[in-house]
């Protein structure tokens, strides 16, 4: 009987005759399954693993009623057929030896597609016979994720295959999308070159679109020999689809370190695979999007908190991410009510003084997610000043309500620093790591300046002073007064750039400019009339000892004489690690980028006009001053790198700014 349907004796057979002799075998033995027992496991193996899915439509339709009475009568058998059926959705699952087996009479040939399709129904009958399947089917799932070294193609079928499951499995949803994101971002991370520099490194040649033909479509036994590609990877690496998440990644990029073009080449088809991969879940979330009918919205609001809980356990706690994030972005953009939980959940993370080392924890482990906890809201505040500033769907109200809230914080700080200052509490509780928390929300702010420093200005009308009549004028947000008192303050943060370096367990602040936010900001606030930051950043140049820092009692009149003492590490190498984190920066992969195109803001669409902006139309007047007092006047200094153009210099530092902080992959438990 086990003859009857193994491989060889179906090749050696018509198929016209070998379907229906077996489509009468299936119909007998569907008479006595109760009757199996351990002794026929062989028989049910070669009958599970035989190539049923390229068989005639008939024969089909009778393997998956045959498929349904076996595993209702007889669940031992439950696990085999489920695992044979979600490892028959990866792309390399051996489907070019089986064309032999394609209905000679069969008015159109068997594409991958139709394989699929069948795999799918089968599935979903087997959940209408035993409704519980689905539990079963998460470690499954996981374990026939493709290996990353396997072609693209090998990626984008297997997860446009689980995501589909997903559709008629929701349960599964939460599992399948963290499982998706998380070789996102294991590929994500690997890739720390920007696409112009990888243009140069590879003759020019950059990234390619990819072609529109579907490979779903492509015809079995016809996929051309790429399709073997994964020859030189042993079975244990296919079974374990997501155990190259590791060390592994760093090794692979170490081999090709010695030869440009081979590591050149390794990360465009790293790129290529990433790319492919998020095109494919913004299709899938765009049309949940787009099928949700419901007055609900069930299923949209089911996957926005499911990548919602992903971003807060996977994404915001894996740093060198340049693209994962914006899955996030752009679901935000979908619905108001998105993009303002998902500020919410950042501003909360970025504002929280809830201390999860509080409770209960060893010194040494307190002190271990002391530091999580700080990283994580410098890593949240990074995302807000990046959120705000790119997402065009965040509106003026929004940003004056988030940079209120940011300006908040920034003044309680500076008046616990000042009040610690003025009663001479040397070992107080505002630890370096409060600081960092401080510098970060700083320059989240500057960045939002940046971009948004239209949206700040509020208009109100004002009596004229000769007291004929009143007139329009612009006013800065009140809450950014807090921007004068914090950089003169001993903070100094347009000299800070923060990170966070674990040494022996204990958190060193890192001190050194963020050049770039710095620059612009000071740029922009003097163009506005905001405030003049360049006396400060002279005297902050001139500050060439950075030992200086930690020494009372310097003879230096620089703004850095009474700062607090803060761990500075010096080290060379370390400043090459040293890069400032900005999670939405310039989406630059081709095939997924018209996706994020339309809602995102660019540097281009903000940066200052210089001829148009000082234009006075006689009916609104341009009123910077902020309070009582005016703004902060510092004498003038020529400004030494003032040669290039404004808007040039803008454009050039904010649209090339890096995204990665330092080599921390992830952090989480």
């Amino acid at each position: 009987m086990v003859a009857q349907f193994t491989t060889q004796r179906l090749a050696a057979h018509s198929h016209t005759a070998s379907s229906a002799q077996l489509r009468l075998w299936i119909s007998a033995l569907s008479h006595v399954i109760s009757q199996f027992d351990r002794r026929h496991s062989l028989l049910v193996e070669t009958i599970v693993n035989m190539p049923w899915t390229t068989m005639d439509a008939v024969f089909v339709k009778s393997y998956i009623e045959f498929m349904g009475i076996l595993v209702s009568a007889k669940t031992e058998f439950l696990s085999l057929v489920l695992a044979s059926t979600i490892q028959r959705m990866t792309y390399h699952s051996g489907l070019n030896v089986l064309s032999v087996f394609q209905p000679e009479t069969s008015i159109a040939p068997i594409t991958r597609r139709m394989v699929y399709d069948r795999l799918h129904n089968l599935l979903q009958h087997l959940i209408t016979v035993i409704p519980t399947l689905p539990s079963q089917l998460t470690p499954l799932v996981l374990r026939n994720f493709p290996h990353k070294r396997l072609p693209c193609v090998a990626q984008t079928t297997y997860i446009r295959n689980v995501l589909r499951l997903s559709e008629y499995c929701p349960q599964l949803t939460p599992h399948i999308l963290n499982v998706i994101v998380e070789r996102a971002l294991a590929i994500d991370v690997e890739i720390q070159v920007e696409i112009e520099e990888l243009e140069e490194m590879d003759g020019n040649e950059g990234l390619d679109l990819p072609a529109a033909f579907d490979p779903f479509d492509s015809l079995i036994g016809q996929d051309g020999d790429s399709d073997d590609s994964d020859d030189e990877i042993g079975a244990n690496d296919l079974g374990e689809g997501l155990s190259d998440i590791s060390s592994e990644n760093e090794d692979d990029l170490a081999n090709k370190e010695e030869d440009p073009a081979a590591r050149a080449s390794y990360i465009r088809d790293m790129l290529k695979k990433l790319d492919a991969i998020l095109q494919v879940i913004f299709s899938y979330l765009r049309n949940v999007v787009e099928q949700d009918d419901a007055p609900t919205n069930a299923q949209q609001e089911a996957h926005f908190n499911a990548l919602m809980n992903i971003f807060q356990s996977k994404i915001l706690k894996t740093f060198k991410s340049r693209y994962t994030q914006f899955l996030l972005f752009w679901f935000a953009s979908v619905k108001r009510d998105h993009a303002d939980i998902f500020l919410g959940v950042l501003v909360t993370k970025a504002l929280g003084v809830a201390n999860p080392a509080s409770d209960g924890a060893s010194q040494l482990d307190g002190a271990l997610l002391s530091v999580d906890h700080d990283i994580i809201r410098c890593a949240s505040a990074s995302y807000v000043g990046s959120f705000v500033s790119r997402a065009k769907f965040v509106d003026a109200e929004t940003t004056r309500h988030v940079a209120s809230i940011v300006c908040e914080y920034l003044d309680m700080h500076l008046s616990a620093v000042e009040q610690i200052s003025l009663s001479g509490q040397e070992g107080s509780d505002l630890s370096e790591r409060q600081h960092a928390v401080f510098y970060a929300l700083c320059q989240a702010l500057f960045l939002m300046f940046c971009f948004r420093w239209r949206d700040l200005e509020i208009m109100e009308e004002a009596e004229e002073a000769d007291g004929n009549g009143w007139r329009k004028r612009k006013r800065w947000l009140k809450p950014l007064d807090v921007v004068q008192r914090m950089i003169v303050s001993d903070l100094n943060p347009l000299k800070v750039r923060f990170l966070f370096i674990l040494v022996n367990c204990s958190l060193r602040l890192h001190q050194i400019c963020s050049p770039e936010v710095v620059r612009q900001f000071a740029k922009i606030a003097h163009h506005t009339g905001f405030v003049y930051c360049y006396t400060i950043l002279e005297s902050n140049r001139r500050t060439t000892n950075l030992s200086s820092l930690s020494t009372p009692g310097s003879s230096s009149s620089t703004p850095t004489q009474s700062r607090p003492k803060p761990s500075v590490l010096l080290s060379d190498d370390v400043n090459k690690e040293l890069d400032t984190f900005f999670p939405f920066d310039p989406y630059r992969l081709p095939q997924s980028s018209v996706f994020v195109d339309e809602i995102y803001r660019d540097w281009a669409s903000v940066a200052i006009d210089e001829d148009s902006e000082d234009e006075d139309d006689g009916v609104i007047v341009v009123d910077r001053s902020r309070s009582a007092s005016g703004p902060v006047t510092i004498p003038s200094l020529s400004e030494s790198d003032g040669e290039e153009s404004e808007a040039e210099q803008l454009g050039a530092g904010l649209r090339g700014m890096s995204i990665s902080p330092a080599r921390i992959t992830n952090i989480s438990h």
